[in-house]
């Protein structure tokens, strides 16, 4: 059944989560069930930065919490080509919102349904990029782009296409599954592709290091 949950932020406090797509009376949440409930993550601070933009209707939120020299703008330039592209090749989006979260701790990041919520560095966005030298490793905005291009693909395979054991879950057990090579290797695969499809990154800028 369904699964209720109520925040009482302190006042001009800000809130990013997927919940918010659930929200069913002012600081009330409900979630279809509990495993929706606990796979949105939800950050809560005196303040938050957020663009929003739409694509194919959905309205995506990216939210970054933590000082830094990024732009926000500039980043959400490239996270609206490379969800859109993933977007298009997926026919739509399986959701209704989207919050990309990024905190500002330095490199990670965990899929979730409707958002993820990342590590990206504070400094370095000065630096100037370039379109055939993009790896994980070279640049603030190389980074941001490729764990955000990774953990939406995500929002399809292994939330939505997934093994039968990741869910509904066993909160009493571990859940095992030999499928991290389809999860994170085919997820990993079109993270490149939609790199290059984006206009992100050129084939030369993603395999030249290879």
């Amino acid at each position: 059944g369904s699964e209720t949950l109520t925040i009482h932020k302190p006042a001009a406090w800000d809130i990013a989560s997927g919940l918010l797509a659930m929200q069913t009376a002012p600081d009330v949440f409900t979630a279809p069930s509990y495993d929706v409930l606990v796979d949105c993550p939800t950050d809560m601070t005196p303040h938050l930065v957020e663009s929003r933009f739409i694509i194919q209707g959905v309205t995506y939120h990216l939210v970054i919490d933590g000082p830094g020299n990024y732009d926000i703008q500039k980043m959400t330039d490239v996270a609206r080509r490379i969800i859109g592209s993933e977007v298009k090749m997926m026919g739509h989006a399986g959701y209704k919102e989207y919050w990309a979260i990024m905190s500002t701790v330095g490199p990670g990041g965990m899929e979730h349904l409707n958002s993820t919520i990342s590590g990206i560095n504070q400094y370095g966005w000065e630096q100037q990029r370039d379109p055939d030298d993009a790896t994980w490793d070279t640049g603030s905005m190389d980074g941001f782009a490729f764990v955000l291009a990774h953990e939406h693909f995500h929002s399809w395979n292994v939330k939505r296409i997934r093994p039968q054991i990741l869910g509904p879950f066993r909160y009493d057990r571990e859940d095992h599954t030999r499928r991290l090579d389809v999860a994170e290797g085919f997820t990993e695969y079109y993270t490149y592709i939609h790199a290059m499809r984006s206009g992100y990154a050129t084939p030369k800028g993603m395999f030249v290091n290879f």
